[in-house]
């Protein structure tokens, strides 16, 4: 019976010890017109995608951390000609603001923050994907266009009825392609991980 107790107490004084964790909410919602890209750029944190059930994107941001301030870490969206991109934009250090801009464009650099943003996109039909993080999985399930994913730390799931493309570097790649039809290079490239490929059906490989 002591030591029952003892455990118990155990565990409540270091449940009180552990670091607050924070979280905050965000949430965008919009046309993207069709062949154009819904992207989305992280640092820390998982991006997951997935089909809508209507004709515009949603895009869901959950910050959490346990020593930073959430609000500091702004999600910012930037419409541009070939789409839109969605950003967690960190605190900028003097002189090397962090910005964000489509593609591999743009700064990030988190100082030491360890705020962790996950998103989850709905894309709709006719709309691409791209998904770009450091520190986490980009995992896209049953997309309806073109989608690419790129990370340094993390797995890659990612299916579309178009063509897929995707790197990562400690990490391994499950792609599924529903079209063969591909212009130009198609990659999907990891350094300390394997490597599964679905192609459609009647491809001469």
């Amino acid at each position: 019976m002591k030591t029952r107790h003892a455990a118990t107490l155990a565990v409540l004084a270091a449940a009180l010890a552990a670091p607050a964790l924070w979280a905050d909410d965000f949430h965008w919602q919009g046309k993207v017109a069709a062949g154009a890209t819904i992207e989305v750029k992280g640092v820390n944190g998982g991006i997951d995608a997935e089909p809508a059930s209507g004709s515009e994107v949603e895009v869901t941001a959950v910050k959490r951390a346990r020593r930073s301030n959430p609000d500091e870490v702004e999600i910012k969206v930037v419409e541009h000609s070939g789409g839109v991109t969605i950003c967690s934009v960190y605190p900028s250090r003097e002189g090397a603001p962090n910005e964000c801009r489509p593609g591999s464009g743009g700064r990030m650099n988190t100082r030491d923050n360890d705020v962790n943003v996950e998103f989850r996109v709905r894309v709709p039909a006719g709309v691409r994907f791209a998904g770009r993080t450091v520190n986490g999985a980009i995992h896209a399930r049953s997309l309806p266009a073109d989608a690419e994913a790129y990370t340094v730390n993390g797995s890659i799931r990612i299916e579309s009825a178009g063509v897929a493309r995707g790197e990562t570097v400690n990490g391994s790649i499950d792609a599924v392609l529903g079209r063969a039809d591909w212009q130009g290079e198609l990659t999907l490239k990891t350094v300390n991980g394997a490597i599964r490929v679905d192609l459609p059906a009647g491809l001469n490989a």
